[in-house]
């Protein structure tokens, strides 16, 4: 058995946790034929040309076994039609070191140099994946995507989960492009509703639950709209919107019961009531600049975000939010040394299930979610070294393996008692810390996955699993 194949073997586990349960059903509509992609129209970005020129270019299947998996042409720039930039995330989600950038670019591309070929039709695609977290249990996942819809690749998502602890949806319409050129405008529209216990309730030692030993369940029901515009070749994309969301703290994911306070009489809510209203204008700028979106050795991506609630209700709920994260990868032939830093900070008012929560797979590994503490403001980095192990696979549904050594850091900066209700102070959460530790990286089907082994500086160990890049 050859080294390839039997690290191949060992590793098969890897791709079927992945996909495990999971139902993929794509079906091209108006009789036109297409190769699946469940992750959908957000698949289908440019990939910026680290020189800034691009000598060669050419039209492909936009679908990850196609691009992604592989990489990118090392004779030039691989471009899915149409050439249009991934739209940023909606802005008011911009909540680090809880999401990360995953915006597209634009490269400066020669159009003469393209070859075109006909337009896909609709797609569907559909996946039901069952999961587990401490924090919601057990759960079903189903995501039904229906992309490349008209000229302009609109797209409908609908996000359902429901399990033990969790409870709710999101529907989701997108207009990339509103004119069809790639330096017009776009649209997106949300609406959700997600009921489930959020990090900053949890962890830390006492534990402040509601009464009868429930912990805090956060009902967020509401909508968004989002405008989008690149402004430059660079890949540079401004985003505007406004939201609404009406926050209520509950007992249960299926319950009407609502709590303003925890059993020491901990504020949960601005509101005695215990539901709080909150409208939001957005402003953020993205930008993108990496060699492959979905396996990174070079180049760079940063995001810098800003919110501002508008008072309504009798709470009047009233803070500016702003936070920025930034990321960098240093090839070193093979190998890869990446960096990022994140950082933000609330002026006015911070509702503590909005609170910046530290600790966790995203953010410092070796501790669990939000167990090094919540704050108005923090900083955070990390430093990782990656390398490969098997650069191409002949495993179903995966196509390359890593491995990276890491080590993270996160500070509050002493802002944990700042936080209305303090919740990281009653729970005795250090405010700041240390992780360290190795893994190993895939990239499947469904994006990368990575597993991953820890040790925090007070000495205790955690493995972390996750469908989903670290930045």
């Amino acid at each position: 058995m050859s080294v390839k194949n039997g690290v191949g073997r060992a590793i098969e586990w890897l791709a079927l946790t992945a996909s495990t349960s999971a139902l993929v059903l794509a079906c091209p509509l108006a009789g036109r034929s297409q190769s699946a992609d469940p992750l959908g129209e957000s698949r289908q970005a440019i990939a910026p040309a680290l020189s800034g020129t691009v000598s060669q270019a050419r039209a492909i299947d936009s679908s990850p076994s196609a691009r992604d998996l592989t990489g990118n042409d090392p004779q030039g720039l691989s471009v899915s039609l149409p050439l249009r930039p991934r739209f940023p995330d909606l802005v008011g989600e911009h909540r680090p070191p809880q999401q990360g950038d995953r915006g597209g670019a634009i490269a400066q591309i020669d159009e003469s140099q393209i070859a075109t070929e006909e337009e896909p039709g609709p797609q569907v695609s559909f996946l039901v994946l069952p999961q587990y977290s401490s924090r919601k249990g057990i759960y079903g996942k189903l995501d039904l995507d229906i992309s490349q819809i008209g000229d302009n690749h609109h797209s409908i998502e609908l996000d359902l989960e429901g399990g033990e602890r969790t409870l709710g949806g999101k529907l989701t319409y997108t207009d990339p492009w509103t004119e069809g050129n790639p330096f017009d405008p776009g649209f997106r529209v949300q609406i959700f509703n997600t009921r489930e216990p959020e990090d900053v309730f949890r962890e830390g030692d006492p534990e402040a639950e509601l009464i009868h030993d429930h912990d805090p369940f956060v009902d967020r029901l509401g909508g968004k709209i989002e405008v989008f515009r690149p402004i430059a070749e660079n890949g540079l994309t401004l985003s505007a919107g406004v939201g609404y969301q009406r926050v209520a703290i509950r007992n249960a994911a299926a319950t009407d019961k609502v709590f303003s306070r925890d059993e020491f009489g901990n504020r949960l809510t601005l509101n005695d009531e215990g539901i709080d209203n909150i409208l939001t204008v957005s402003l953020a700028a993205s930008q993108d600049r990496v060699d492959d979106r979905w396996w990174p050795t070079q180049g760079y991506r940063f995001r810098l975000g800003t919110e501002q609630s508008v008072p309504i209700g009798e709470e009047e709920i009233l803070f500016n939010r702003i936070s920025a994260s930034y990321s960098q990868f240093v090839p070193l032939g093979s190998h890869t040394l990446a960096f990022n830093l994140q950082g933000g900070t609330f002026i006015g008012d911070v509702p503590p299930y909005d609170a910046f929560s530290l600790g966790g797979t995203n953010s410092v590994r070796g501790y669990g979610g939000g167990e090094v503490g919540s704050g108005r403001s923090f900083v955070q980095g990390t430093a990782e070294y990656r390398f490969p192990i098997v650069e191409d696979l002949n495993v179903p549904l995966v196509s390359r393996l890593g491995g990276t050594v890491f080590v993270d850091y996160a500070t509050d900066l002493g802002s944990g008692d700042t936080v209305v209700g303090e919740p990281a102070e009653v729970r005795n959460k250090p405010g700041n810390g240390f992780g360290f530790g190795v893994g190993v990286r895939a990239l499947t089907r469904f994006g990368p996955v990575r597993l991953e082994f820890a040790l925090n500086d007070d000495g205790d160990a955690k493995a972390h699993f996750t469908m989903s890049d670290r930045f």
